[in-house]
């Protein structure tokens, strides 16, 4: 290891070694990958009672999954579910997790990609586009960040946060189809003022595929449009995830 990069914060190496591996087919090739992997599996998925719908709105290629974000195991959840719908899978994920030394390698192992939220951070998301372009499916939180609000509080699970234009950019960069992906019931796993974790049911219901060049057609809209009118409707295709989602819950 150089010393440039000894001196480097312990997040900036992994996002590089994370960058420098996106896009090479069967990258990364750790076993830490494969463990967590069927850790989550084994794990997340019995212990929550997950129940899947609406996967036959899964594309045979890659695509991206675009879920809403209420809770910490949110993105456990769909990790999980890379094993049970064999899906050759990569996270997007805020890259203040890679402050922790731990958890940033279990994340860089994992095949997991830090991505700054608050800036366009399009080395990360040209990145994604090359993992993609190999032939893996990528999830990324159009909310960025974990989602509370009156609404929500007063059980209105549809109501969604404020949305950032990455997954949409992805989308159609490669005209890769979206799938809104409606989590319910990880909200339950620890409320607000409750020390102890619970164990809820869960269930995950992929909505209606979004395909680019259908939705936003390049001759009708210029290309920040694009963007702009794509997530909108990524949102708008959430929300209804999470009214199926939620009636399906009952």
């Amino acid at each position: 290891m150089s010393d440039q990069i000894q001196k480097e914060p312990r997040h900036a190496h992994f996002r590089k070694r994370a960058l420098v591996n996106a896009g090479k087919k069967g990258e990364p090739r750790w076993f830490i990958r494969k463990l967590c992997r069927g850790f989550a599996g084994m794990v997340m998925l019995p212990l929550f009672r997950v129940r899947v719908t609406g996967t036959e709105n899964l594309p045979t290629g890659p695509c991206i999954l675009s879920p809403n974000h209420i809770s910490y195991a949110d993105g456990l959840v769909i990790f999980a579910l890379v094993n049970r719908l064999k899906m050759p899978l990569r996270i997007l994920a805020k890259r203040e997790l890679w402050d922790s030394k731990f958890l940033g390698w279990v994340l860089d192992s994992a095949g997991v990609m830090p991505i700054s939220r608050k800036t366009a951070d399009l080395d990360t998301l040209r990145n994604a586009a090359r993992v993609m372009k190999a032939g893996d499916c990528m999830a990324i939180f159009p909310e960025g960040t974990r989602v509370r609000n009156e609404q929500q509080d007063e059980g209105d699970s549809q109501a969604l946060g404020e949305a950032y234009g990455g997954a949409a950019w992805l989308a159609l960069r490669g005209n890769t189809p979206v799938i809104p992906v409606a989590i319910v019931g990880t909200e339950d796993i620890r409320p607000d003022g409750v020390k102890l974790m619970r164990f809820p049911k869960v269930l995950v219901h992929f909505g209606a595929p979004l395909f680019p060049d259908e939705a936003v057609p390049s001759s009708e809209y210029t290309r920040k449009e694009r963007v702009t009118k794509l997530t909108e409707l990524i949102m708008d295709g959430l929300s209804e995830a999470l009214k199926v989602a939620r009636a399906e819950k009952r």
